[in-house]
């Protein structure tokens, strides 16, 4: 009877040493699984580690474009600071230069010159020729060196008249010395330096021409150039 409880006993001890076997390994499945979850915690760790360099990456490839448009109006800046035309390539004018038209014809003759010039109106408002207006000549007596200018006389010969131009040429003077006469048949004036306000003298010899040349006046004393 000892021997049946004994041999009862030890079945029983192997039942529950079977049933502890079992139950160790089916707790063995948990257990494998734990590794699993550090991989994937590794996984998301490389891929927030690759999101973060992309993100570097981003940030510094951001200033590219900046770093180009500033270089860009470096340039534009640069070109803007110097002449885009060199002054020798500069182009010429496009406007003509304005020549005088040449002097009238002159003529001498034996013991006589000539005498030429052009009487013109220039100031703020612009400029225009003293035209078709008698231009004669006076004589000079000298008392020492003064000159004592004579009378004119509306009848000498020693005259002509200016052109639409202004200009005008008188021939065959007889040499002497001679003062202008602007002649407007109601009123006559004396033509003086335009600067100093001098009587323009002439010293008429034979052989030559005497050139006044273009002689500008802010206004004059004469019908039609009082301004």
């Amino acid at each position: 009877m000892k021997r049946v409880s004994l041999i009862f006993t030890l079945m029983l001890l192997v039942a529950a040493l079977a049933a502890c076997g079992g139950r160790d390994r089916d707790e063995v499945v948990p257990a494998t699984a734990t590794p699993a979850a550090a991989v994937d915690a590794g996984d998301a760790a490389g891929d927030s580690a690759a999101a973060n360099a992309a993100a570097d990456e981003d940030a510094t490839a951001t200033p590219e474009p900046a770093a180009m448009e500033s270089e860009a109006a470096d340039a534009v800046a640069a070109d803007a600071s110097e002449s885009p035309v060199s002054p020798i390539d500069a182009p010429e004018s496009p406007l003509p230069l304005v020549e005088e038209p040449p002097s009238l014809p002159t003529e001498t003759g034996e013991g006589t010159g000539a005498f030429t010039g052009r009487i013109m109106i220039k100031n703020g408002a612009g400029e225009r020729p003293v035209a078709n207006m008698i231009v004669a000549l006076a004589d000079v007596l000298y008392d020492g060196d003064t000159p004592l200018i004579a009378g004119y006389d509306a009848t000498t010969r020693n005259k002509t008249a200016t052109d639409e131009l202004g200009r005008f040429a008188m021939n065959n003077v007889p040499e002497g010395n001679y003062a202008i006469i602007l002649d407007a048949v109601m009123t006559s004036v004396l033509l003086a330096d335009p600067e100093m306000g001098d009587p323009i003298l002439l010293e008429i010899t034979a052989g030559d021409v005497t050139d006044l040349g273009r002689v500008d006046y802010e206004s004059l004393a004469l019908p039609g150039y009082l301004e």
